[in-house]
């Protein structure tokens, strides 16, 4: 077996990369953190510097920048024909519309005029038409009433008039008082009574059983030698006590005829630990 003390162990060694002249860049190898400010990167590993010095490794980073990678220059390439007029550019949008300008000042009111010279008064004018004859004029007053005639004889009876119109209908009369409550009749004979909402298939157990340590979580219960189950059926299941501290019982499904799969929400079981929870089973009838 190898002395202990001679073995060296693995340690965190910085791989730092800085630029250097004619074109290369030295990546120095080192147990001592660099500072993070100069260098171009820096690559953390773990491993081994067996003489505890820094390393440093010339790379290459830009050949063209050293004449002795770089090789002699090859001779020009000889001119290349002239390419192609391009295509005509489409024409420019209009330009925007400039905003109209601002409104003049108003001039001035000029000074009013002189007024003008009176002119010369007219000769007189010839002799004007003779006017229409007047309007009528008004009525006279009227004269005194004459003396009163003698009574004239009686006159033929007139025939008679027709019906009149009918009148309008009088107003509602007023409700009469109300008559009193009959007697209440006599009840009706009870219904039959309803199928029932769900049938006792009978009571089964539970039984969760650990041959490995069980963590806390979902777990499922395979039974199987239901009587009456066939697959598919609504099932409820009601414990027979309270469950133990910890478990719940989620869901029942029938996956087949006399086979129920129960889902539990359990705590932790360790190995070898076995809980039974007895329940009833109800198969809905709907």
């Amino acid at each position: 077996m190898a002395d202990l003390q001679t073995v060296p162990r693995n340690g965190r060694v910085y791989g730092v990369i800085e630029m250097a002249d004619d074109g290369l860049a030295l990546l120095r190898l080192s147990a001592t953190p660099p500072s993070f400010a100069d260098p171009m990167a820096v690559l953390i590993w773990r491993g081994v510097l067996p003489q505890g010095n820094d390393v440093t490794l010339e790379l290459v980073s830009d050949p063209t920048d050293n004449a002795a990678l770089r090789g002699p220059a090859g001779a020009a390439g000889k001119d290349g024909a002239a390419g192609r007029d391009g295509m005509a550019g489409k024409d420019g949008a209009p330009g925007v519309q400039g905003a109209a300008g601002l409104q003049g000042a108003i001039g001035l009111t000029g000074a009013t005029g002189a007024t003008g010279a009176a002119g010369a008064t007219g000769a007189r004018g010839p002799q004007g038409v003779i006017g229409a004859t007047g309007a009528k004029g008004d009525v006279g007053a009227a004269g005194a009433v004459g003396a009163t005639g003698v009574k004239g004889d009686a006159g033929v009876q007139g025939a008679t008039g027709s019906a009149g119109m009918q009148g309008a209908t009088g107003a509602t009369g007023t409700p009469g008082v109300a008559g009193s409550v009959g007697a209440t009749g006599a009840t009706g004979p009870t219904g039959a009574t309803g199928p029932a909402a769900a049938t006792l298939l009978g009571t089964v157990a539970l039984i969760d059983r650990a041959t490995v340590a069980l963590s806390a979580g979902v777990r499922s219960v395979t039974i199987t030698g239901v009587p009456g189950l066939a697959a598919g059926d609504g099932i409820v299941l009601v414990p027979v006590a309270t469950p133990p501290a910890g478990y719940a019982i989620t869901s029942a499904v029938a996956t087949a005829a006399g086979t129920l799969v129960v889902t539990l929400v359990a705590p932790l079981l360790a190995i070898g630990g076995v809980t039974t929870i007895a329940v009833k089973v109800y198969r809905l009838n709907a």
